[in-house]
């Protein structure tokens, strides 16, 4: 599957997960995209885990830098998809609470995030790979929120514990999200209108 593909089944995972309180129109969907994430996706990794970092391996220790990082993630989006399926069979099983809606949205969102990321490290492109996403997601990382206002992440941050700039958390690192409209706020009125979707 090219990577245009995935970023379009990340895009529609984004939407459905937003739209659970549509759970009857998404079902078809949801179901697609549940077997997308238990079967491409972990091709594509194998495929890295087999034959890519062995030859890294060569020159970089597994353990460390990008090889290591890469398979923390790989670990991170196993697990969250784990938790991911079972709260979408859950939902579409009968047992339709809150709880299993929020275990949705979080780890659908934190598989999207952390899947573009790896993209985007994949491509060796980050930063740019970086704004184009920033420019058209509804959800922004730190970072991306950094690269779309021209600062630097630690100043998101810090405004994020003041106050500032609301917002919520997700996966089991309790990583930051911010709402792209949140962001938006932040530029002039001018350059608001230019980077609305």
């Amino acid at each position: 599957m090219s990577t245009e593909n995935v970023l379009r089944r990340l895009d529609a995972l984004e939407n459905a997960v937003d739209r659970l309180h549509e759970k009857e129109a998404i079902a078809a969907q949801l179901k697609d995209l549940c077997s997308f994430l238990d079967t491409d996706s972990w091709t594509h990794f194998a495929k890295e885990e087999e034959a890519l970092f062995p030859e890294l391996e060569e020159f970089i220790p597994r353990d460390a830098g990008p090889v290591g990082v890469m398979l923390m993630e790989h670990e991170d989006l196993r697990k969250t998809n784990a938790e991911f399926q079972g709260a979408i069979a859950e939902c579409f099983g009968g047992s339709d609470s809150l709880q299993t809606r929020t275990v949705i949205q979080n780890h659908g969102t934190h598989f999207v995030t952390v899947l573009r990321d790896h993209i985007n490290k994949e491509e060796g492109t980050e930063e740019g790979s970086m704004a184009r996403t920033a420019r058209t997601n509804s959800v922004l990382t730190v970072r991306e929120g950094a690269c779309f206002l021209n600062i630097h992440a630690n100043t998101v941050r810090r405004w994020n514990d003041q106050g500032i700039l609301k917002s919520f958390r997700i996966g089991p690192r309790g990583d930051r999200r911010f709402r792209r409209e949140d962001v938006l706020a932040f530029l002039p009125p001018e350059d608001r209108r230019r980077h609305r979707v």
